[in-house]
């Protein structure tokens, strides 16, 4: 029976990383999708920036507010894939050199590729201290050299209840 519910735990837990690792795909595909979406309104806008430029350059128009205009809609678009690129990374538990733009794991402190030094974004997790013992019953005796000996106290014999015969 033991086997059983070992194997009924172990696929439990199969079931729930399957189920945590098939939610980060599905969020990580969102996220590339909406960063193809940006990308692809980028795209298009630096056509009409060029479209812009020219009838500027060209002498067609004096205006460069337009030029301006769209230029700050590119900034703002490659804002927002920028902070969609985080989400994912932080999802797949990665982090981004500033120097060349490599992926590594969240707990390498260099860059695999270039060997930069990654800066502390996060704190590093602290584990929880352990629970003070409270202080025993047991007695302590101080040995020679100062080294502290526990002694296990006996355990009470147990009472049974049996009842007294009677005289």
């Amino acid at each position: 029976m033991a086997l059983w519910d070992e194997f009924g735990k172990k696929a439990g837990e199969t079931a729930r990383n399957f189920g945590a690792r098939a939610k980060e795909v599905a969020e990580t595909t969102k996220l590339n999708g909406q960063i193809a979406i940006k990308k692809t309104e980028a795209e298009r806008l630096y056509g009409e920036i060029g479209k812009a430029f020219f009838a500027i350059r060209a002498g067609r128009t004096q205006e460069s507010d337009e030029l301006e205009q769209l230029c700050a809609q590119v900034e703002k678009l490659d804002e927002e894939i920028a902070q969609l690129q985080k989400q994912i990374d932080v999802i797949r538990q990665v982090r981004r050199c500033k120097n060349c733009g490599e992926v590594s794991p969240n707990t390498s402190r260099y860059c695999g590729a270039c060997g930069a030094k990654f800066e502390e974004e996060h704190p590093p997790v602290v584990a929880a201290e352990p629970a003070q013992e409270e202080p025993s019953a047991e007695p302590v005796v101080e040995a020679e050299d100062g080294v502290e000996i526990t002694w296990p106290q006996a355990e009470e014999p147990a009472q049974s209840e049996q009842p007294k015969e009677e005289e």
